[in-house]
């Protein structure tokens, strides 16, 4: 979004405006300086950029100290909130930039300029993920949707908009259209991203990340075949990509190719069939390469989904692992890290288990528990699974 007035420390707008601050400007221009040291190297070392994320929530107080204008004060909320999200704080983050955003769209303003819808979109997109973050895709959703209307509403000459900003407000849309069951209105959105990804640098990226969104609806739709196709596609495009990132995204992927894999083994009308056998093959290979990625790129949310996968695998051909170990070790680790996505499968990965040792009463219990923390969470789609294998079993043994 290069007209976004959140990219540079001062603009002549700014100093049109009757408040404004030299020294506030003095303490924008230190923190826009360390944030552009931050942003070079996100996402290699949190615990390295966590002091410079200090140093820019203390030049950013700083400006707010002095009371200074209100693009000023958008500017130091900003950063506060970047510094926030990038420290690992982003339920902060998101009261920042919700600060930022009724600043902006507040009516009792004198003075506005064009710059600032680039803004609101910016702010709105940051806090969409922000949120996502936290889980709270409801909050999520609102401003995604907030941030796509303006948008649209954009030109897209001389590069004003950034197809990487759009495309990942795109997914952050999609993403909590399918955690909350909301999914109407996704094929709109699928085809809108996949013509934005045309315009992006890296679009063979965007193509597999949309590819493997789409295929988790399919997935949680029982259109087990499709969503397979969709997904083994986009995990064989960020294979041939290579790039770190595309790397740590395969690791997650190949476990969703894994599990779905399996599902279709586990509704196959004929478990002893050539065609089951091949699907257990592809579950136990998806599983094996996520596990050794997710090693290889420390990554442990990633780790866990894996570890899931390959005791659902084991489950499924009745090896002698301690699957329940592994299991309840995965569950832990959901729970300190507040996971509830990743709580909510584990339950339903337990009832898989309990079931496959022929205990369907502690499967019964552990489908019924997947949902209630789904609902407790506001994350329905996450509890799918559990009510449908609940139904069947129900429909089998009752």
């Amino acid at each position: 979004m290069n007209e976004s007035f959140l990219h540079v420390s001062d603009d002549l707008n700014t100093k049109r405006e009757h408040d404004y601050s030299r020294q506030a400007k003095a303490y924008l221009d230190l923190a826009y300086k360390e944030l552009g040291i931050v942003m070079r190297y996100a996402g290699s070392d949190d615990l390295a950029l966590y002091p410079l994320c200090e140093t820019i929530k203390k030049y950013a107080e700083a400006c707010l100290s002095l009371f200074p204008c209100k693009r000023q004060e958008v500017r130091a909320l900003f950063l506060l909130g970047m510094a926030n999200l990038n420290g690992g704080s982003p339920a902060k983050a998101s009261g920042f930039y919700e600060e930022a955003i009724a600043i902006l769209d507040d009516p009792s303003r004198s003075v506005r300029f064009p710059d600032e819808q680039h803004a609101r979109a910016e702010l709105n997109y940051l806090a969409a993920g922000a949120y996502s973050l936290q889980l709270k895709f409801r909050m999520a959703r609102q401003h995604a949707e907030q941030a796509d209307a303006i948008f649209r509403t954009l030109t897209t000459e001389a590069g004003s908009i950034d197809p990487g900003v759009d495309l990942a407000n795109l997914s952050i849309l999609l993403t909590s259209f399918f955690h909350l069951a909301e999914w109407s209105e996704k094929d709109a959105y699928f085809s809108l991203a996949r013509h934005l990804a045309e315009q992006a640098p890296n679009a063979r990226e965007w193509y597999a990340r949309f590819d493997w969104l789409e295929a988790l609806f399919y997935r949680w739709n029982g259109q087990l075949k499709r969503a397979y196709l969709l997904a083994s596609a986009g995990a064989r495009t960020l294979k041939e990509i290579g790039s770190p990132r595309a790397v740590m995204h395969l690791s997650r992927l190949n476990s969703v190719v894994a599990d779905i894999a399996l599902d279709l083994v586990e509704f196959h009308e004929d478990r002893a069939s050539s065609d089951a056998n091949t699907y257990v093959s592809i579950g136990q290979t998806y599983a094996r390469e996520a596990l050794e990625l997710s090693l290889q790129t420390n990554h442990i949310s990633n780790k866990n989904m894996a570890l899931l996968a390959s005791a659902r695998h084991d489950g499924l051909i009745n090896c002698n692992t301690n699957r329940l170990f592994v299991i309840e070790n995965v569950w832990k680790q959901a729970e300190y890290y507040k996971d509830d996505t990743l709580v909510a499968q584990v339950y339903t990965n337990l009832g898989i288990e309990f079931e496959a040792q022929k205990e369907r009463d502690l499967a019964a219990t552990c489908y019924r528990q997947a949902i209630a923390r789904t609902e407790l969470a506001d994350i329905p789609t996450m509890g799918v699974l559990a009510h449908r294998r609940l139904r069947v079993q129900q429909e089998m043994y009752v």
